[in-house]
């Protein structure tokens, strides 16, 4: 089992444990601590993001090639010369909500977290893409100040997410900077994705989907 796949379980495990705790009242202290560090952890946004393009280096291993421009120090005995593995790089995309509902404040740990990408990626410049029901810009950035924070509609990350992962060359990675008072997209895409909520939306509706890593921005993290 990956981690992606245990990280769903104990997810899963998690949300029935809050359920029987909020209906019957009886679950031991050390499984409540459980639920609660899975469902509402307190995590460091930044960290979470760079495992995410963690991840996306490890999901693209073997997708490599060779090349003749660099050989390799170790070259095997009787002349025959081979060419040098090309590791690939990672392509994250980083989504930021500019709907009416982002704030300032808002916008801002929006810009911390693709600060934080730029360092992150090792090519670095990242894809982002800005936008409310639809994307209003879409950039290759290598510095914060260079996003343009266009928008100011209504709120359909659902349908950005999508967007990203249908562009081409697609990204391994896209992490989604939210109020979270958006849909969400109804079926899971190919990319790994991070939901970073700038606040926790109190109703189901908004629900961020299991297959989505989400993880909360705390004000200490503007």
């Amino acid at each position: 089992m990956d981690d992606y796949d245990q990280q769903m379980i104990e997810r899963g495990v998690a949300e029935e444990i809050d359920k029987y705790e909020k209906s019957k009242g009886d679950v031991p202290g050390y499984l409540t601590r459980f639920a609660e560090e899975k469902l509402r952890p307190k995590v460091d946004p930044f960290k979470a993001l760079h495992a995410a393009v963690k991840y996306a280096v490890t999901a693209t291993t073997g997708r490599g090639d060779y090349t003749w421009r660099k050989l390799p120090r170790r070259q095997p005995p009787g002349g025959l010369r081979l060419p040098s593995p090309i590791k690939p790089v990672p392509r994250a995309t980083v989504i930021v909500d500019t709907s009416g509902s982002m704030g300032s404040k808002e916008l801002a740990k929006a810009l911390g977290v693709v600060e934080q990408g730029l360092r992150s990626v090792p090519s670095g410049g990242i894809r982002v893409l800005a936008g409310d029901r639809c994307v209003q810009s879409a950039q290759n950035v290598f510095h914060a100040d260079q996003v343009e924070l266009k928008g100011g509609g209504g709120t359909d990350m659902g349908r950005l997410i999508e967007q990203a992962a249908d562009e081409r060359p697609a990204p391994d990675a896209i992490v989604v900077i939210t109020d979270g008072w958006t849909a969400w997209p109804k079926r899971q895409v190919g990319p790994r994705v991070v939901a970073c909520l700038t606040e926790e939306p109190n109703s189901d509706s908004y629900k961020v989907p299991q297959w989505i890593t989400k993880v909360v921005l705390h004000d200490q993290d503007a």
